[in-house]
């Protein structure tokens, strides 16, 4: 038999898909007759954005957020210019829990951002603290119908309020073979570029210094245009760490056709 009794759970995935906007017509991705339309490259560039910050929320809740039957949140994502206030308040009657059977842990939310407002913001960090703001007001939202505690929310839109939004995407640090440093590439994940840089960690006193390397397109944006030519295979899609050598000498690629070193002695990145 399934289970049938309430069951405290952690949430471990934020779930979300593209942004839904409507377009000057008012038709959004479906049209009269009900067929699906091609979503636009921008609602999918919005929408990873989205989905990127709440895997950084569920990060940084530290398995501290606890949801009966739930361990994901599905998000419903919306435009508040283009969706009507009773539209989205339909959606928010659909706020719901996962069930009591322990095959379907996915609860239900709702996520609403202004499209005009987002595209006001000149810099990354700030397009990304609004979309975090949105997420805190829609957590906050699920958590109050809930009656759940809200304080691993809280201390997660603190923290990333006053961070600079580098996270390693893929956590890789290398120490060297005197174990005296290590290093790992950071990514500031945007809407119209993705930054990176180097992060250089001394051992002995715990300082950690940047190296900027450079800037590429949202790497969405990357895949799903190159995929469309057909030549995705043969595109790079982010660093590629290759590790310390002569002890003192950091190398990372992008591809087979940049690369990089960082020269521990200089205290130098170049490209090679």
């Amino acid at each position: 038999m399934g289970q049938t009794k309430e069951k405290s759970l952690r949430v471990k995935e934020i779930r979300n898909g593209i942004f839904f906007y409507k377009n000057e017509e008012g038709i959004g991705f479906y049209n009269q007759t009900g067929i699906k339309l091609m979503p636009s490259l921008e609602s999918e560039l919005i929408g990873n954005l989205i989905s990127y910050v709440g895997s950084i929320y569920v990060l940084l809740m530290h398995n501290k957020f606890f949801v009966p039957n739930t361990t994901i949140i599905h998000n419903y994502i919306r435009d508040s210019d283009t969706y009507t206030t009773d539209e989205i308040n339909y959606l928010d009657n659909q706020i719901s829990l996962g069930s009591c059977q322990p095959y379907n842990p996915m609860g239900t939310g709702v996520y609403v951002m202004s499209r005009s407002r987002f595209h006001t913001f000149q810099s990354e960090i700030d397009r990304l603290n609004y979309i975090s703001e949105c997420h805190y007001g829609s957590l906050l939202s699920f958590s109050n119908k809930f009656e759940l505690e809200t304080k691993p929310i809280k201390e997660a839109f603190e923290f990333l309020g006053k961070s600079d939004w580098y996270f390693p995407h893929y956590y890789s640090a290398n120490i060297n073979s005197q174990k005296t440093h290590k290093c790992w590439i950071q990514t500031l994940r945007g809407y119209k570029s993705d930054s990176f840089r180097l992060a250089l960690q001394n051992l002995n006193t715990l300082e950690t210094i940047f190296f900027p390397i450079t800037q590429k397109e949202p790497y969405l944006k990357i895949h799903i245009e190159n995929n469309e030519n057909d030549s995705i295979d043969d595109v790079p899609l982010h660093f590629e760490t290759i590790g310390w050598r002569k002890g003192d000498i950091f190398h990372f690629k992008w591809g087979e056709k940049e690369k990089y070193e960082f020269r521990l002695k200089e205290m130098e990145l170049i490209k090679i």
